[in-house]
């Protein structure tokens, strides 16, 4: 596995990652609202904005096999991983590469009720009920360095 920052040119691969994975994040399909944000346009326009954003990605083989991203630098925005590679350590690995030399104290994710458990072993505990919004249920989660 390699670990790199994402590049403008990894928008196509990481739409098509995320959108091969619908199930696990909605058992609805994907929301009107939630298409938007992921369309290869969107992801050009997120790995542009090195303001607000930060996106690493973790490849096999040359392909995109998983995909996180930070919102101003304390918001877990995006973690997927290919389905092939659920449960073999990669979002752990690319959250370890992502946070290696950072010292926030606090980060903050809403996560979809399937990764609730992976959250909850990295440390993050829930501190709000789950939400319904925009057609897509998550639960809100913390984790804090005492």
């Amino acid at each position: 596995m390699y670990m790199r920052k994402a590049h403008i040119s990894d928008a196509r691969s990481l739409n098509h990652l995320i959108v091969s994975l619908e199930n696990y994040y909605n058992n609805e399909g994907i929301s009107p609202f939630f298409a938007k944000k992921i369309t290869v346009e969107a992801f050009e326009g997120y790995l542009m904005d090195e303001k607000s954003y930060e996106h690493y990605v973790c490849e096999e083989e040359g392909k995109i096999i998983g995909y996180f991203s930070l919102l101003n630098a304390i918001h877990f925005l995006y973690l997927f991983v290919d389905e092939k590679y659920h449960k073999q350590g990669v979002a752990k690995a690319l959250v370890a590469y992502a946070l290696k030399d950072k010292e926030h104290t606090h980060y903050s994710v809403n996560s979809s009720l399937y990764a609730v458990p992976f959250y909850e072993k990295l440390g993050f505990e829930s501190v709000a009920l789950v939400q319904k919004q925009h057609g897509m249920s998550s639960q809100y989660m913390v984790w804090s360095r005492v």
